[in-house]
């Protein structure tokens, strides 16, 4: 997301996060610029410039993980629902929540062959307000679209946050509309995190932001990226925060990738490359997490280890952790490693 828009957002009927599994979506979905069909923009992909954290307490319906049920997901947790424009896509989970609640879910994430990584990550979903339609048609808690799905019981589906009330976190009793709550939040912003506001624009200053670096960027080495045919280095008018070469785009291991030199693998900012380098993603995420304990990088709105300079250029038993899964019996899972771009 847009850092201007924390504030706004309303976390329901969304999909979120562990901080690898955001690094990941970033570094494979959004910023190569060979998945771009726009080389004059202003922004990167979706505008996304702020990694946003908020913690979490979570407490799923006591119907869905009861050992009956079939549906628990890593012990605390409801299968994951993709959510589109705010829509479940998927009618399967829209039934489960009808039957069980606004119940929130995980996905272990792995193998992806297009980014190196040697544990699991996660994504999650957050079930909320008249999950059955999209942003825009769905009316309000108080005054709904007569089309929004409704609870077994007929009931309207209200979501699974327990207070819409700003600065006030309920914590979750496990009700059907009581799920989850979240508290303040903090956020990193991409450009800084990147080192892009540390790169040279001219005129003895460093560049403020993408829109900045893209067009004013002083180092003639980032005007280059992948021609997807020729499958080699072009020049380009502009500064390219990060590209890979298409024969490691999809697979990592192709052999093709594997017979490049590694440095002819990646253009762009150093920060990003080594995507397909498990001990260079392991610091980029303790990069991360080290901005959002108060880094440079760090900001917030309310009440590790591997760092180096290899990437600079110049829920049960109440727990938490960065991963956001809690383990152990049936309970509050607190989850502060949920994260949204």
């Amino acid at each position: 997301m847009t850092g201007s828009e924390a504030d706004l957002h309303t976390i329901e009927n969304d999909n979120l996060a562990s901080l690898v599994g955001n690094l990941k979506y970033i570094h494979t979905e959004v910023i190569p610029e060979g998945i771009v069909s726009q080389p004059v923009r202003k922004s990167r992909k979706y505008s996304i410039d702020t990694i946003v954290r908020w913690p979490f307490i979570i407490r799923n319906p006591p119907e869905l993980l009861s050992a009956g049920s079939n549906f628990t997901t890593q012990v605390d947790f409801g299968p994951y629902t993709t959510f589109d424009h705010g829509v479940a896509t998927n009618v399967v989970q829209q039934d489960l929540i009808a039957r069980y609640g606004s119940f929130f879910g995980i996905q272990e994430q792995s193998g992806d062959s297009r980014f190196a990584y040697d544990d699991p990550y996660y994504w999650f979903s957050a079930a909320g307000f008249c999950p059955n339609l999209p942003w825009g048609e769905k009316g309000t808690p108080d005054a709904p679209s007569p089309n929004c799905m409704k609870y077994a019981d007929n009931n309207l589906v209200v979501g699974g946050l327990c207070s819409r009330s700003k600065g006030i976190m309920i914590g979750p009793t496990g009700d059907k509309e009581c799920t989850y709550a979240y508290g303040p939040w903090k956020s990193v912003r991409l450009d800084d995190l990147a080192g892009l506001t540390q790169e040279d624009c001219g005129g003895g200053r460093t560049c403020t932001g993408y829109e900045d670096f893209r067009r004013n960027c002083a180092n003639s080495t980032y005007k280059q990226k992948f021609d997807r045919v020729t499958r080699r280095p072009n020049s380009v008018g502009f500064c390219v925060e990060y590209d890979i070469h298409p024969a490691c785009e999809t697979n990592c291991e192709a052999a093709a990738c594997l017979a490049l030199p590694e440095d002819a693998r990646e253009l762009g900012l150093p920060f990003w490359r080594g995507r397909c380098d498990v001990r260079r993603n392991r610091i980029r995420v303790a990069r991360l997490a080290a901005a959002f304990d108060g880094g440079p990088s760090g900001g917030s709105g309310g009440p590790g280890g591997l760092l180096d300079d290899s990437l600079s250029s110049g829920p049960g038993g109440e727990r938490g952790g960065e991963q956001g899964g809690g383990r152990g019996g049936a309970g509050a899972a607190l989850a502060p490693g949920l994260d949204v771009s």
